[in-house]
């Protein structure tokens, strides 16, 4: 990753080319933060906070926060250490996703889960007493409008059943 080129271009034993090719990583980490926090961001997780002390001169200490993402590459351990958990998070997130859209099981969870799938997808947060319990409401509605189709327009299944055998 670029984040690991922009790393070992840092080493006082880096080569020209390591270090030029260090200087290439940084410029393209700088013009893309903002879409790397986004990505990060949709994996649900809030932003990434780093508290650490700073020494500020005169034996005197100071406590430090920052956004881990915004400063992947600020020159402090923890910081580093902490920016690149968060893009292995992210990159595993995805790719558990990736896996799960190939699994029949998960399809059958989105359609049944069908307006919650749609709010989480939607990047709407649900986290209020009233959102959730409008996602619930029409988790609710929407079981009971399948199982009245299913009473009073039994053809529509049979139609979808036919449709969807594979032979």
């Amino acid at each position: 990753s670029n984040h690991d080129k922009w790393l070992k271009g840092l080493d006082e034993d880096a080569t020209p080319e390591t270090k030029q090719s260090a200087l290439k990583a940084s410029h393209w980490l700088q013009a893309n933060t903002y879409e790397i926090t986004r990505i990060y961001l949709r994996t649900g997780r809030g932003k990434p906070t780093e508290t650490f002390m700073e020494p500020i001169g005169y034996g005197r200490i100071q406590q430090q926060s920052l956004n881990v993402l915004d400063n992947l590459m600020y020159k402090n351990q923890h910081v580093l250490h902490r920016a690149r958990d968060c893009i292995f998070l992210a990159k595993g997130h995805f790719l558990t996703q990736a896996k799960q859209s190939i699994n029949p099981l998960y399809w059958l969870e989105v359609i049944f889960f069908l307006p919650s799938s749609l709010v989480s997808a939607s990047g709407i947060e649900a986290t209020g007493k009233v959102a959730e319990i409008g996602v619930k409401v029409a988790q609710i509605i929407y079981w009971l409008a399948i199982v009245a189709a299913f009473i009073y327009k039994p053809e529509l299944f049979e139609f979808l059943y036919s449709h969807a055998k594979i032979t």
